[in-house]
């Protein structure tokens, strides 16, 4: 599973994502049990856009590979036209079993002249279609009641990246509150993600750096090495 935590506006959007991806739970586990650190955040500059994933890691794979292999075009809306029939078959082929999850792409539109977001769930039974987020938004998962509220008591926020480390670590706190099998697993490193588009060079720009390293990074690290032994 996953954090996400996605900023759009119409100049620029940012995507939040951690590292830790987790071995399925068993019954009789009494905590989560880390099996590697990996970016969850995928890049695709020749359609202007980036987008995460949440549930299994799979998922975003085979998308990004579905998007490097089947679509053309130049931005967002050239990954949101094409059909979405070859992307479930190859779920279904590239898995022994179907990885649902959620891929929240973030990208710029040219015809719109704007960075637009969209939503889509993978589950086996559905109709996979992309839903649009909404524009102008912030969009964030696991919820955060009263987020507002939590994250001003901490420190004043002096950019989007330190705001991202604040609520993430306020996820990863609630998270670890609940029992495990609710737990999702959020840990490792934040990684923030930023576009923009320069509308006199019709460039697009993405930069993506580590922002934040949670305290128990090596202590889950050891837990994995002992795995890997």
């Amino acid at each position: 599973m996953s954090s996400f935590i996605g900023i759009i506006d119409k100049n620029f959007a940012i995507i939040g994502t951690d590292t830790l991806t987790t071995y399925q739970k068993q019954i009789g586990d009494a905590e989560i049990n880390p099996r590697s650190y990996t970016c969850k955040t995928f890049l695709l500059p020749q359609f202007k856009s980036a987008f995460a994933t949440t549930g299994y890691l799979q998922a975003g794979l085979c998308f990004f590979n579905f998007a490097t292999e089947y679509v053309i075009g130049t931005d967002i809306i050239s990954l949101t036209n094409v059909g979405l029939d070859e992307f479930k078959r190859k779920l279904n082929s590239d898995n022994q079993t179907f990885p649902t999850g959620s891929i929240y792409l973030i990208g710029y539109c040219d015809n719109q002249d704007k960075f637009k977001g969209y939503k889509l769930l993978i589950e086996p039974d559905n109709n996979l279609e992309w839903k649009e987020l909404q524009s102008d938004s912030f969009i964030f998962k696991p919820i955060v009641e009263e987020w507002e509220s939590k994250v001003s008591k901490l420190h004043k926020i002096s950019n989007y990246c330190d705001f991202i480390v604040d609520l993430m670590k306020i996820q990863k706190n609630e998270d670890e509150e609940k029992d495990v099998f609710n737990q999702i697993g959020i840990g490792g490193q934040v990684i923030c993600t930023q576009l923009g588009f320069n509308k006199k060079t019709k460039k697009i720009s993405i930069v993506m750096e580590i922002v934040h390293q949670f305290e128990d990074y090596f202590l889950l690290g050891n837990k994995m090495m002992k795995k890997i032994k």
